[in-house]
């Protein structure tokens, strides 16, 4: 079956979320604003919240405060590459150093109280040179409500406050970090200038130990994408032959699809181009598509800033037209595909100005196509040209193939007016309908080689490749459901008839199924939790307990609810019986059972599976006064990967590189509650070895008891953990 869709514009989107994204928008308000301009030519989104001060907000002293030189000329000359298939690079990253004093973060003096009775810090991040920066907080553990507030250097920045951390997806799937759980790295906003501040707010009722977090990497933008001038002053400046999509009037309402991107991968700052899709009902939900070459990991979703209306005043003008806007907030990786160079993306953040969500086909057309793009990050070009035939990812565009050919997933085109260049990724291919066709993956194409081919993947391969049908379309008799998880355990989820799949990393997937059907879901938890029953409202019918039937009269959406069950990791470690608490959170992936490899027993914890900038951590909690021992190894990327262990936040003594099992220092407990984390933390790039770390034969000997081991009880623990009593 062909499918084909209409465009469809709307003035204010984002009314009606299903319940997966009703409860993320709770978690993090994803309108997380950025500092106008200079000229003017940025404004907020209609409706974003002004701090109604921003002395109380961002107090005066103290500050944690944090310099960082400026890059080396090398750095900043590392080479660009070229030409379509390569996001123009506008920022390199910078790495604060590693805390070089045993305070611990509940003991830094910057901590003031608010009038509310609740805890702030600010940090004051400085990048020396910079034109523009961003900056990552590694959120490691944090009490529920913990919210994070960004100011420019100027503090001229309206509220962008994090109630939560905000979701984490991988591919099909949507995972979400839970309050009192831990970790992720959060990006602020693009702030103009060598300084930005980023105040950590706790609710009412918690206290600076409560929360443990830190400084990750910072991108320093040598380059402002608010500074047109400097923009297009870049080696790879766009060309003169390209034409000013604003000078083509019947394209008005189809260029305000399309916005220039700005990411962050590594540290380092891209630009790319990409445009709403429209999805077949009332386009509640943000879809927009780009390059897989440019986005392919939840981690640079989630630091997505899109720029809309960037164009010029007026036909061929030199000025940016006032509708600019800029719109912070991430992004959920719905899917990713390498073959076709193709992602597609579910925006977070809030479009309530007037935009056009493009149509699409997966009928292959004629020959007459033309792309609106962003070259070089410039303002908004328009190109024509013809289709030339197909080709296949692992051959240059020299050599052509029949549409038919399974493995021909691009489309070759030749410009004629016109052309693409870096910055131009991820821009779509259009048909002389203005339906999208194709992504830009590549090509040979300039204003200096005008015989140069471009190479588009074809959106009617990734449309059949990640079952698009689910997200962008539904056939005149299908409903759709779509099948989440809450809580902070893992588990699966199946459907009969099939069409849901949600394995152990994901936490949404839907389906295009017949109108009016009977649909089971199905919830099988992981060794490491406990499924605790179907959300309130979501089933029809209970036929048992981890199934949910429901009947699809309607678009429906059904909840499932995992819980952690940290119990097989305590007994992994606590061969010896004297561990009093373990922390039900974790950061980035939890913790795990290995039965391949310990020192005591048959199993010892690993760390989960974490991708760069990300973090793994497990907690335990202890009354002291007394001593903790392990034993600990490690398999990294030496020097830049870490297994470290820390008291109450303060600094980390670490492990790296190819380390086999070995006792750690000994830990002396203080009288009073405290805890210990071990954090397994990769840096921006590069993975060596197992990249992991394990922990094995933790032992607590309380001085009070003198030194009598003192057995927990395994039960009562799972029960304080899940939060359940029984009489």
């Amino acid at each position: 079956m062909n499918n084909i869709h209409s465009g469809n514009p709307r003035s204010r989107t984002v009314t009606r979320l299903p319940m997966w994204a009703t409860v993320i928008a709770a978690m993090f308000c994803s309108t997380l604003a950025a500092a106008e301009s200079r000229d003017g030519a940025f404004r907020y989104p209609e409706g974003s919240e002004r701090v109604a001060s921003v002395q109380e907000t961002l107090p005066q002293a103290p500050r944690w405060r944090t310099v960082l030189k400026a890059p080396s000329a090398k750095e900043l000359k590392w080479p660009q590459g070229s030409g379509p298939g390569q996001p123009t690079r506008i920022g390199v990253p910078r790495f604060a150093p590693k805390p070089g004093s045993d305070v611990a973060i509940s003991e830094r003096p910057e901590w003031i109280q608010r009038a509310d009775g609740g805890w702030s810090i600010t940090l004051e991040v400085t990048s020396v040179g910079a034109k523009a920066v961003r900056a990552g907080i590694a959120l490691r553990t944090f009490p529920g409500g913990t919210s994070l507030v960004f100011f420019d250097g100027a503090g001229e920045w309206r509220s962008t406050t994090t109630p939560a951390l905000p979701s984490k997806r991988e591919g099909n799937g949507l995972k979400t970090a839970t309050s009192g759980g831990a970790g992720q790295l959060i990006w602020s906003p693009t702030a103009a200038g060598e300084t930005l501040f980023a105040t950590v707010r706790l609710p009412v009722g918690a206290t600076p130990a409560d929360i443990e977090f830190g400084l990750g990497p910072v991108s320093h933008l040598f380059v402002s994408p608010f500074d047109r001038d400097a923009m297009v002053s870049l080696e790879k400046s766009s060309g003169e032959c390209n034409l000013d999509v604003v000078c083509y009037e019947e394209y008005e309402q189809l260029r305000s699809a399309v916005s220039r991107m700005v990411y962050v991968e590594g540290g380092f700052s891209y630009l790319c181009t990409g445009q709403l899709l429209s999805n077949g009902d009332d386009n509640s939900e943000a879809y927009y598509l780009s390059a897989n070459h440019c986005i392919s990991s939840q981690a640079a979703a989630d630091t997505l800033e899109t720029y809309w209306n960037y164009e010029s005043s007026s036909c061929d003008a030199d000025t940016t037209s006032s509708a600019a806007v800029q719109v912070f907030g991430g992004a959920d990786l719905v899917t990713t595909d390498a073959a076709t160079d193709s992602t597609l993306l579910r925006l977070r953040g809030t479009i309530d100005f007037s935009v056009f969500y493009a149509g699409w086909t997966t009928d292959l057309p004629a020959t007459d196509i033309f792309g609106i793009h962003h070259p070089a990050g410039d303002l908004k070009k328009i190109s024509f040209g013809e289709i030339q035939g197909y080709t296949k990812r692992n051959v240059g565009t020299g050599t052509l193939f029949d549409s038919g050919d399974p493995d021909a997933n691009l489309i070759a085109t030749l410009w004629n007016e016109g052309t693409t260049e870096q910055g131009s990724s991820g821009s779509a291919l259009l048909d002389q309908e203005g339906r999208v066709i194709g992504v830009l993956f590549r090509g040979t194409a300039s204003c200096s080689e005008p015989e140069g081919l471009d190479e588009y993947g074809r959106f009617d391969r990734a449309f059949e490749r990640n079952s698009w049908q689910a997200f962008l379309a539904l056939g005149d008799n299908e409903n759709r459901i779509t099948a989440a998880k809450t809580g902070s355990g893992r588990g699966t989820l199946t459907s009969s008839p099939a069409g849901i799949s949600c394995d152990l990393d994901c936490t949404t997937a839907s389906a295009a199924l017949p109108a009016g059907s009977s649909v089971t879901v199905s919830a099988t938890a992981a060794s490491s939790a406990t499924f605790t029953g179907w959300v309130a409202g979501s089933c029809d019918s209970n036929p048992d307990p981890s199934q949910c039937t429901v009947t699809l009269s309607d678009n429906r959406t059904v909840t499932a609810s995992f819980e952690a069950n940290l119990g097989p990791v305590l007994t992994a470690i606590d061969d010896s019986g004297t561990v009093t608490g373990l922390e039900p959170g974790s950061a980035g992936e939890a913790w795990t059972v290995d039965e391949t490899t310990s020192t005591v027993g048959g199993s010892s914890a690993v760390s989960g599976d974490i991708g760069d900038d990300e973090l793994s951590t497990l907690s335990i909690t202890l009354q002291g006064p007394g001593t903790l021992s392990f034993d600990w190894r490690v398999s990294s990327e030496e020097g830049y990967d870490f297994l470290g262990v820390s008291l109450d936040g303060g600094a980390s003594t670490r492990i790296s590189g190819e380390q086999d099992w070995q006792p750690a220092d000994a830990i002396d407990i203080p009288s009073g509650q405290h805890t210990v984390s071990w954090t397994y933390e990769k840096d921006f790039s590069v993975s060596q070895g197992d990249d992991k770390g394990w922990v094995d034969n933790v032992d607590y000997r309380s001085a009070e008891s003198g030194n009598d081991s003192t057995f927990f009880n395994l039960l009562d623990f799972i029960e304080r953990v899940l939060g359940r009593t029984e009489d």
